[in-house]
């Protein structure tokens, strides 16, 4: 359950409350809508936060500067952590295997660091993806995706920020091409309020049913970009859901 869950962040990050959808397709065409409202944002500061890896307290992300060959972190130096601080800065330290997941050991061992609340939260995280049915899925794509749409709400309810969903845009605008690039929009988005990153989950589950209907990957090709571009511009499907996000 616990090893299940660290892949599947990145994934609800991206796609939220419906199919994943592949970095590059729906949320380039939804930055690109929101165009002047978004350079306008980061003109005040907000796409600075692009590659934050700081906590939702602005206190620094030890796991930056976390030796891949520790043991662990110290938990003695850690408490009173919410369910997002316990994923940044506890978990995200322990050593990982050659699966690349962290030592289930270590993952235990950070819960002292939770505060009463943190650990409730990641107690329904955790439980959902238990009970969702969604590891009996034929392949780590469709697992993926039906955690997505199962256990978005407490996934939601451990990983937010105080943004807006027109700060998170602004924010993923500036991300880096390459492979920072989803980490990077996974950073940004967990920035955002809860309110926010359901409304980008509902853009991207607007994008997907238009354009991509039971398979996500038609959306990461040119023509699946265009299409999202399409549905978001004047008079596209998706257009008012694009609009209030941008609206702030």
């Amino acid at each position: 359950m616990r090893r299940t869950l660290v892949p599947v962040l990145l994934a609800l990050s991206c796609g939220g409350g419906g199919d994943a959808l592949p970095d590059g397709g729906g949320l380039d065409a939804v930055q690109e809508v929101a165009g002047d409202a978004t350079a306008e944002a980061a003109q005040d500061g907000k796409a600075d936060t692009a590659a934050r890896p700081d906590d939702a307290g602005g206190e620094s992300d030890a796991a930056a500067e976390a030796d891949p060959a520790s043991t662990g972190p110290d938990v003695a130096g850690l408490t009173g952590l919410d369910c997002k601080q316990f994923y940044r800065r506890c978990v995200s330290q322990c050593p990982v295997g050659a699966d690349k997941l962290p030592d289930p050991g270590c993952f235990d061992a950070c819960r002292v660091t939770l505060s009463a609340n943190g650990g409730k939260t990641l107690d329904a995280l955790l439980a959902c993806v238990a009970t969702s049915g969604c590891d009996a899925e034929p392949d780590d794509s469709a697992k993926l995706a039906c955690y997505a749409g199962e256990c978005a709400d407490p996934y939601f309810a451990c990983f937010h920020g105080e943004d807006s969903c027109k700060d998170v845009l602004a924010c993923a605008q500036g991300c880096p091409q390459g492979e920072e690039n989803g980490a990077c929009l996974v950073a940004c988005s967990q920035e955002g309020t809860v309110e926010a990153q359901k409304q980008i989950a509902t853009i991207l589950k607007c994008i997907g049913d238009e354009c991509c209907p039971g398979d996500a990957a038609k959306c990461g090709t040119p023509q699946g970009q265009q299409c999202s571009k399409d549905v978001l511009g004047i008079g596209g499907a998706c257009f008012a859901l694009g609009m209030a996000c941008v609206a702030g």
